[in-house]
């Protein structure tokens, strides 16, 4: 079976080791030296408790699955050791540049994951089985069949593409999507932020050009259009350009206190920069390093405004009959929006919280 896989480090590590095992002859030992504790892991110790639970949950499971019937086909054994990465290692050194090869390829690889039956086993163990197990298992089979189904959403798949370029354009680099779904679960965001990127990331909010279903009566429709500005109301119109003013004044305080705490050059956020707040890094201009803290204020900065102006914008038209709020209202709000977060990471530097506890730099 041909599976496109996705492309990381952590699979490309897994797929090397299983071309390791397919090419040398069956009956010979083989010596796989790696830098990678994930593959190597998953590979050893962790079979045991994959197969137990039939590999619910685990990344990458069918590749790992049919990395495991290699090395089982094997008539000698088959040992790992590990190597410290980037230490001059011959073997590992000439690893890393067919990797970084690997890494700028356009299109994924379909790798071949056919299996011998008799050497998988196949099913979770009843012993191991638990109600959220279970759940979950039947959560990944139904997405599985809706991706077989539907392939991936249109819309996200253009929101990610507006990432993408609005990243680059802010900060050089281009995230990857799995760099993207990871920046919008990143810890500095509260749950409510996090819930609300990946709803937009989806367009999943019932905004826009989703009111204009034909199904939908006549003044159901009207609600696609803005009532300010007679534009299409879908969620980037919200959050950068309504002449509502709470979008604008929020922007403004946003980009008053940016300018006050960095030196960097203020971009006006795009919908792409606000999905992506957190995929990119402020650097030192001269030393290149990364500036931690002002990478974290972007990011809190940028996305809990957001937020904020996707609630106001829903108290607006839900609860208020469209009044608009005033420039002091929405000036309040983000004051107070802002200084609770302060207050709260001032509170995250108390020691007490030991390792989890904020750096007061």
């Amino acid at each position: 079976m041909q599976t496109p896989l996705e492309q990381s480090n952590q699979t490309g590590e897994v797929v090397a080791i299983k071309f390791a095992t397919e090419i040398l002859p069956l009956d010979e030992e083989l010596m796989i030296e790696t830098d990678s504790k994930y593959a190597q892991t998953q590979l050893t110790s962790n079979v045991q408790a994959n197969e137990d639970k039939g590999y619910i949950g685990v990344k990458n499971c069918e590749l790992l699955k049919a990395t495991v019937v290699s090395i089982r086909k094997r008539k000698q054994g088959t040992h790992f050791k590990w190597v410290k990465g980037h230490n001059g290692h011959d073997g590992n050194e000439a690893a890393d540049k067919l990797a970084g090869v690997g890494a700028e390829k356009q299109s994924t690889d379909n790798i071949c994951i056919r299996r011998a039956p008799a050497l998988e086993i196949t099913g979770a163990k009843l012993s191991t089985m638990t109600q959220a197990l279970a759940y979950q298992a039947i959560r990944e089979r139904k997405m599985k069949k809706e991706k077989r189904k539907n392939g991936p959403r249109r819309r996200t798949v253009q929101n990610l593409e507006k990432v993408r370029a609005q990243v680059e354009e802010a900060f050089e680099i281009v995230p990857k999507a799995e760099a993207i779904w990871r920046a919008i679960r990143h810890k500095d965001f509260t749950r409510k932020t996090r819930n609300f990127l990946w709803m937009t990331t989806h367009d999943a909010y019932m905004t826009g050009s989703l009111w204009q279903r034909a199904s939908f009566s006549e003044e159901l429709q009207e609600q696609a259009i803005c009532k300010h500005d007679n534009q299409l109301e879908d969620m980037e119109h919200i959050l950068t350009s309504c002449e509502s003013p709470g979008q604008n004044v929020v922007w403004e305080l946003a980009q008053r206190l940016w300018e006050k705490k960095s030196r960097k050059e203020w971009y006006r956020p795009g919908i792409g920069t606000i999905l992506g707040a957190a995929a990119g890094d402020i650097k030192d201009e001269e030393t290149e390093k990364l500036k931690s803290g002002e990478t974290r204020l972007w990011r809190i900065l940028i996305a809990e405004s957001a937020y904020l102006i996707w609630v106001l914008r829903c108290e607006r038209v839900i609860a208020n009959e469209n009044t608009q709020f005033s420039e002091d209202e929405i000036t309040n709000r983000w004051s107070k929006m802002i200084n609770e977060r302060l207050k709260l990471d001032a509170r995250m530097t108390n020691k007490k919280y030991e390792g989890k506890a904020l750096s007061r730099r």
